[in-house]
């Protein structure tokens, strides 16, 4: 049961966000009996004016402080003059119709944001399930140019060990040249001797036979000699044989030559003449020693230089060493294949050189930068490949 009460309105004072109304008599509060009331800046509150009777539920105002601000849907006072009712139910229809419209909308934003709601948590799982997939995807392209990268630095490492051994197989066979020719002249040095100690032995069995004895055995120990030495020749021979089977054609050659000329030259005359090319020889490889100890000595210091700079560069940049060897060997084998042009060959290459650009590139290194790094790679690789075939050049060509 409500308990209404009817009050005068004596005064209406507007105050910051609510009306504060006095009245003709007391109200009663839960903290004591007041001559006012407060309540919001809205309608139909608004329209009340001084002289307006209005109805208040006593209950509802000993339940709050005299404080406290009343509201329109608490419907604990209304208008008792009847010149407003209509207007206070008027307002009070469009009050509840304006409730109605925002609950409805409410309820409708209620939903559209259910919806956005299941759409992000569905967009957050393919999200993660992306993220996870690319995870995998990028660990097996880094395991895939690692393995490549390998496989390179593998086959550098096996073609730089071929290169070695053909070198060494180079010098045992001018090696062995040299022992072959020495042997060749210890021959022709026994030979003479023989022919000198067969005259020796004319001329003393002429003169004392009684020596003959002697001088046969001294012959026949020369003899044996000159089989030893004929046998190591024919060692050597067959060695020098095996390395390589093109000495024996050259050689073959050049007795037929020195035979024509020994039918239109006479001794004295060849004797000079090998003479004057012996001298001739030794002049050409001496200048040839001497401009290639000077190209030598000139291009070690042009790679130290590109060396020391590609060095700094990499420390600037925090880019592992091994890294840079891997694309210097590559730039170098490339190099080679080059000038074999073989297509094949070029194409594995670059694409060697390619993948280790890539993941350089992959980090925080500038595309600039890493530019510059590739190009003092591959100038050191140019200088390391002259230096190499400035010392095969010296291996080839002794100097007598």
């Amino acid at each position: 049961m409500v308990n209404w009460s009817s009050y005068k309105i004596t005064s209406k004072d507007n105050r910051s966000g609510y009306i504060r109304f006095n009245l003709n008599s007391q109200l009663e509060y839960s903290g004591g009996r007041q001559y006012y009331i407060d309540f919001e800046r809205t309608l139909p509150f608004t329209r009340w004016d001084v002289g307006d009777e209005i109805s208040i539920d006593t209950d509802k105002t000993r339940n709050e402080g005299s404080a406290h601000t009343f509201k329109f849907y608490e419907n604990m006072a209304y208008q008792i003059s009847t010149h407003w009712e209509d207007k206070y139910w008027e307002v009070v229809r469009e009050k509840n119709s304006s409730v109605s419209s925002a609950s409805t909308r409410y309820s409708n934003l209620e939903r559209e944001r259910n919806e956005w709601r299941t759409k992000f948590y569905d967009k957050s799982r393919d999200y993660e399930d992306y993220k996870e997939r690319y995870e995998d995807v990028r660990g097996e392209l880094d395991n895939s140019q690692r393995e490549r990268i390998r496989i390179a630095n593998e086959n550098a490492s096996e073609r730089l060990r071929q290169e070695q051994e053909k070198s060494t197989l180079r010098v045992e066979k001018a090696k062995t040249e040299e022992r072959l020719q020495s042997a060749r002249n210890q021959e022709l040095g026994l030979t003479k001797q023989l022919e000198d100690s067969k005259k020796e032995l004319g001329l003393v069995r002429l003169e004392n036979k009684g020596e003959v004895a002697k001088i046969e055995k001294k012959l026949d120990d020369k003899n044996k000699e000159v089989l030893t030495l004929t046998n190591r020749m024919v060692d050597l021979r067959i060695e020098g044989n095996n390395r390589n089977n093109e000495l024996q054609q050259t050689r073959q050659e050049l007795i037929r030559i020195q035979e024509e000329r020994d039918e239109r030259i006479t001794p004295l005359e060849l004797q000079e003449l090998f003479t004057n090319l012996y001298q001739k020889e030794e002049e050409v490889n001496s200048l040839k020693s001497r401009l290639n100890q000077t190209q030598e000595e000139s291009l070690v210091q042009k790679l130290r230089a590109e060396e020391s700079r590609l060095e700094k560069s990499a420390k600037r940049l925090k880019i592992d060493w091994e890294v840079i060897q891997a694309l210097r060997d590559s730039y170098e084998e490339l190099i080679r294949v080059r000038k074999n042009y073989n297509r094949v060959e070029m194409k594995t290459c670059q694409d060697n050189v390619e993948i280790i650009r890539q993941s350089l590139l992959g980090g925080d290194i500038d595309a600039d930068d890493l530019q510059e790094v590739a190009e003092k790679c591959e100038k050191v690789a140019e200088l390391r490949l002259q230096l190499e075939q400035q010392l095969e050049t010296r291996v080839e060509i002794p100097p007598r």
